[in-house]
């Protein structure tokens, strides 16, 4: 096992996940990603028409705090000072699909 670091973060594993497209709609949050610890990286891809909102939390907590605004057809990666929490997605309308990296 190679001990891997980036910035502050360290993963002593190979594992990489890779999402089947994750549906989102514009009324109940949905997670995209559970809390790891280990997190290196984390990348979404927005390939929809739709504004997408990132929140770094639980889909569970109901607020208007969002964390990143995904425009129409646009990629976010999260590559320094990373969190480790649990993030979830809701779309600004309508439904909308994106698809998570993260290891």
């Amino acid at each position: 096992m190679v001990d891997k670091t980036i910035g502050g973060n360290r993963n002593k594993t190979d594992t990489v996940y890779m999402s089947d497209a994750i549906s989102l709609n514009a009324s109940v949050p949905v997670t995209i990603a559970a809390i790891r610890l280990d997190r290196m990286v984390f990348m979404v891809n927005n390939p929809s028409n739709k504004v997408v909102l990132v929140k770094y939390q639980a889909a569970t907590v109901v607020n208007d705090k969002v964390t990143v605004i995904m425009y129409p057809k646009s990629y976010y990666e999260m590559s320094s000072n990373i969190y480790t929490g649990e993030v979830s997605a809701i779309t600004a309308n309508g439904t909308a699909d994106v698809f998570v990296t993260d290891y």
